[in-house]
């Protein structure tokens, strides 16, 4: 079930045109008309009039079902058919093949008619829906996911202003879960969770508290990952500076924000300045972790491309070696895929250099790894292999 925005005016169901208009007094009267036909209208109108118009991703709702309020989770499948036609009837909903549309007219003056205990009621009720569908859609397709953002956000507009602090705990949690899956396929869907969430973590926690500086960085990720780079910039200086007013950072926030830092630079193509977030992040992590960690991993792995470029293979093949022992002092782990793609780049530079043999035996180290540490159909199995190809048509001859 999807509900999403229309136009008001005359509305066409199944080609019989009905009137709806404007006036609050001829939507009470079919308001009222729905409600003597069938029980369940005045609980639908209060619970979804505090639903974003963009709508409930369709396949959540029918598996869903038992998670809406009293007393539509109770409603068997024929009697929602039928709350559904009576409300169809009286213009309370558009109708299609694969939507139910409510009017943002009948949505904003039901809102008026619920006092301030119903209307906690309808959003609590409503955050709660959100929760167990979000439990619910980790099989559900991306799109739904994002669709299902729009709402979390929404809600929380209302849940604000109702100053609902556990409700605004839990939409939190969602929103940041709902910009994280966002950011890669629509980052500009990512940009509004992560700005409600630092508005959420600020009334929750404080406007120093380290969650918002963290939120902060998220949102200045997803600037990023659409090419705002000046706005990115501004996220991550504003994360800095809320951590540098707590107490109680981390190095490993700080490190974080600085690597976001060096990838910025980097795809500034600011080479030293790039080089630099990258030395001061990896200052701050390396000793106590090791290329395991990702931050760690993309360091490593950026500064060795810039000291080629800047001062030869030789030097980098030479970093990469100093990387990767220290990993093995900080951490133990030998068996990881960062550590496969760091012997593969390190194997790679070897052969440039016309160091074949250690080439070569950097490229087996790294294919062990793989083989140990990701599954078969993995393309990083590929990717080395194809690298490894001209040693195994060579023993051929």
């Amino acid at each position: 079930m999807i509900f999403y925005l229309r136009p008001l005016g005359r509305q066409l169901f199944y080609g019989r045109e009905t009137a709806i208009n404007n006036s609050e007094s001829e939507i009470d009267i079919e308001i009222a008309k729905a409600i003597k036909s069938h029980d369940a209208v005045a609980p639908a109108l209060n619970f979804f009039a505090y639903m974003a118009p963009a709508g409930i991703p369709l396949c959540y709702f029918t598996p869903c079902k038992e998670f809406f309020p009293e007393p539509l989770a109770s409603l068997s499948s024929t009697e929602w058919q039928r709350l559904v036609d009576v409300m169809v009837e009286h213009g309370l909903v558009i109708k299609s093949r694969s939507d139910i549309s409510l009017l943002p007219e009948i949505q904003k003056a039901t809102r008026k008619k619920l006092d301030d205990k119903m209307s906690s009621n309808s959003i609590k009720d409503v955050v709660g829906f959100l929760a167990s569908i979000s439990d619910n859609s980790r099989g559900g397709r991306l799109d739904e996911v994002h669709r299902l953002g729009w709402h979390l956000a929404a809600v929380a507009r209302f849940a604000i202003y109702a100053d609902l602090k556990d409700q605004l705990a839990v939409l939190l949690k969602l929103l940041d879960i709902s910009g994280r899956v966002s950011i890669n396929a629509w980052p500009d869907r990512a940009i509004i969770s992560h700005k409600q969430g630092i508005e959420i973590c600020e009334i929750l926690n404080g406007s120093n508290h380290h969650g918002v500086a963290i939120r902060i960085n998220n949102l200045g990720q997803a600037w990023h990952r659409i090419g705002g780079y000046s706005r990115a910039e501004a996220c991550f200086k504003q994360a800095l500076d809320v951590l540098n007013r707590n107490p109680e950072s981390q190095d490993k926030l700080v490190a974080s924000l600085l690597g976001n830092f060096a990838l910025l630079r980097r795809d500034q193509r600011q080479i030293d300045g790039a080089a630099k977030y990258f030395r001061e992040a990896l200052d701050l992590v390396e000793n106590e972790c090791g290329l395991e960690n990702q931050l760690v991993n993309i360091c490593v792995n950026g500064l060795g491309r810039i000291i080629k470029i800047r001062d030869g293979a030789e030097k980098a093949i030479e970093f990469l070696g100093e990387a990767l022992t220290k990993s093995v002092a900080a951490s133990g782990v030998k068996d990881h895929p960062n550590l496969a793609v760091v012997f593969c780049n390190l194997g790679l530079m070897q052969l440039e250099i016309g160091k074949k043999e250690l080439g070569k035996r950097s490229l087996v180290i790294a294919m062990q790894i793989a083989k140990k540490s990701l599954p078969k159909q993995h393309p990083m199995h590929k990717q080395i292999l194809a690298h490894l190809q001209p040693f195994a048509t060579a023993a051929s001859k």
